[in-house]
C-alpha cells in the first residue's frame, strides 16, 4: 500500500491464522469486530465452512499454503495487516467485553 497518498492507516489491526476453524472463527471474529480497524484473516487450507464464515464478516480473507512453519504464516498474515498496532489472536480465543474497556487506557 502506497502510505504517500491521504488513505488513513488502521490504527488496529488484529491478525489470526486458521484451518478448520469453523467451531470458534465466529465468536473470535465478534469479539474483536467492534474495536479492530481492520482484521487479517489467513487461511492455511480450510475444508470445512471456515472460509464461508470468515467471508461473512468485515475482513481481509488471504490464503497461504500450510508448509509446516507456523513462523511463516504468522511473517504472512502480517504482511497484510497495515495497522499501527498489531493484535495477534487465534480462533479460539475471545477478547472479554471487560478488556475491551482496558485495552486502550494505556
Amino acid at each position: 500500500m502506497n502510505r504517500n497518498d491521504n488513505t488513513p492507516k488502521p490504527a488496529l489491526s488484529f491478525t489470526l491464522i486458521v484451518k478448520d476453524e469453523e467451531k470458534y472463527i465466529e465468536g473470535c471474529l465478534q469479539s474483536i469486530q467492534d474495536i479492530a480497524d481492520e482484521i487479517v484473516v489467513l487461511d492455511t487450507g480450510s475444508s470445512d465452512r471456515t472460509i464461508e464464515i470468515v467471508k461473512r464478516n468485515n475482513v481481509k480473507l488471504h490464503h497461504f499454503e500450510w508448509i509446516g512453519d507456523f513462523s511463516a504464516a504468522r511473517n504472512e498474515a502480517l504482511r497484510y495487516a497495515t495497522g499501527e498496532w498489531i493484535f495477534i489472536i487465534d480462533a479460539d480465543e475471545r477478547l472479554k467485553i471487560e478488556e475491551k474497556e482496558k485495552f486502550f487506557a494505556f
